[in-house]
């Protein structure tokens, strides 16, 4: 029986609360229905805007990941070149002396 009548205290003291906020901000809010609803709605926004976020996140770091790697690619690809053209340079000087006399 004592922790119904503490729930009901903290129930009155939440209505109590929503009065004071319909009291001082006449201009925003026509009842108590009112306050709760634009809270839900508030709610469900910041939710939908969290959510958004994360997908955004994932995006990120996958698009980031997906980056590092082209460059690793690339890089790879430069250093083999610059690895086959120093081979052809080699093979040039080997020549280009031979005809050198």
């Amino acid at each position: 029986m004592e922790k119904l009548r503490l729930i009901h205290q903290s129930l009155k003291k939440y209505e109590d609360y929503l009065k004071e906020v319909k009291d001082k901000h006449p201009d925003s809010f026509n009842d108590i229905a009112e306050i709760i609803n634009k809270y839900e709605n508030l709610t469900n926004i910041y939710n939908n805007l969290k959510s958004d976020e994360e997908k955004i996140r994932q995006r990120m770091t996958q698009e980031a990941d997906e980056f590092r790697k082209k460059k690793q690619n690339l890089e790879s690809s430069i250093n083999k070149i610059i690895s086959e053209t120093a081979e052809i340079q080699k093979k040039i000087k080997v020549i280009y002396s031979n005809f050198n006399i």
